[in-house]
């Protein structure tokens, strides 16, 4: 018996640079059985509680600032890249890892915006 795959219209309509880069510092946040504090668990910035309490750190830290308030226009060099509205997989800690920033394209989300690119059309 053979199965007939029935093709859905999907509409991308691009990203907006002023979204936030993911959930990391918003959504999500990991501390270390060394009392340190991360945005993510890929995002590993190591924040010491020292004896604080962790909204406090949440809040006044600079860098998990920073990190939270990243958002899509400070990818480097995506907003030019011709298959951008198919980049749905963005992450600033697989950045890092693959490619040194947690701002820079790396190739694995390039990879899957391509073939997600190929797929829709």
């Amino acid at each position: 018996m053979q199965r007939s795959i029935k093709r859905e219209t999907v509409s991308f309509k691009g990203i907006n640079p002023d979204e936030k880069l993911c959930g990391m510092g918003c959504a999500t946040c990991n501390i270390t059985p060394y009392g340190e504090v991360n945005p993510c668990l890929q995002m590993r910035l190591n924040v010491p509680v020292q004896g604080r309490k962790l909204w406090q750190v949440w809040k006044s830290n600079p860098d998990l600032n920073r990190a939270r308030n990243l958002s899509m226009k400070d990818r480097r060099g995506c907003l030019v890249c011709p298959d951008i509205k198919y980049c749905l997989f963005y992450c600033p800690g697989m950045a890092l890892v693959e490619d040194g920033g947690i701002k820079s394209r790396f190739k694995e989300a390039c990879r899957i915006a391509r073939v997600i690119k190929e797929v829709a059309q």
